[in-house]
């Protein structure tokens, strides 16, 4: 008999806590008074102010309600919508504010201008304050004063970026120089061998891909490509260092 009685004890125990703790959070117990978005470790702060200022007034919604009836995973999944975020941390401290770390991405590109001066260039393709002198980062470089008013091409170039493969002899790393031209499209300029890579203007996964098996080829082969062109549909027209 006592068995059964704790049994049913510890059953009301529980489904009573349940309900308060409902009871609670509609009432709105312990209310979200403040969200704080802070920036994670080494931060560039122009570009963790773009994303706060447009995280603030979605965030600022939830100020009112139950620290425990939000969700800490829809905060996540409302801020990595945000391309320019890398990661995100969210925390609850109570009584009554939440806490939210926000790493954006380092720049991907750097945009070349007269004067030595360089713009880089986010993930979203915003433009980030201009940069001289030794502080420059290692990334490769947008020529062309056409990406400096137009977004959508710098998109492009990103996209071209982004499709290049993660290993081999062909990935970022590679990339010296990246420049647009309405003949040739997008073409690259190799870090090591000087070599102009022309990709055209779409299919750049693809077109990747071929010119990675060409300089596998040309390396194995020890030849030097002056010009790799993959822009035909079915085959890569290469000019080799000695050929005009």
């Amino acid at each position: 008999m006592r068995v059964w009685f704790k049994i049913v004890f510890a059953f009301l125990v529980i489904v009573g806590g349940a309900w308060g703790a409902r009871l609670l959070i509609a009432q709105n117990f312990m209310p979200v008074r403040n969200v704080q978005i802070v920036a994670g470790s080494e931060a560039e702060p122009l570009l963790f102010t773009r994303i706060e200022k447009g995280l603030r007034p979605k965030l600022d919604s939830l100020q009112g309600k139950s620290i425990w009836a939000i969700s800490l995973d829809e905060i996540m999944t409302l801020t990595l919508a945000d391309r320019r975020v890398k990661s995100v941390e969210v925390q609850r401290q109570l009584p009554g504010q939440l806490k939210v770390v926000v790493t954006p991405h380092e720049p991907q590109l750097l945009l070349v201008k007269n004067g030595g001066y360089f713009l880089p260039v986010a993930r979203d393709a915003s433009l980030l304050p201009e940069l001289k002198g030794v502080s420059i980062p290692d990334l490769p470089l947008l020529r062309g004063s056409e990406f400096l008013l137009n977004t959508e091409l710098r998109q492009q170039a990103l996209k071209l970026l982004e499709s290049l493969p993660h290993e081999g002899l062909f990935t970022s790393e590679q990339v010296s120089e990246l420049s647009y031209s309405e003949d040739k499209g997008f073409y690259i300029t190799l870090v090591q061998s000087g070599a102009e890579v022309r990709l055209g203007k779409d299919r750049f996964d693809y077109r990747a891909g071929l010119v990675t098996r060409v300089l596998e080829y040309l390396k194995k082969e020890r030849l030097r490509a002056r010009v790799i062109d993959a822009r035909l549909s079915k085959k890569v027209v290469v000019k080799l260092r000695n050929q005009t």
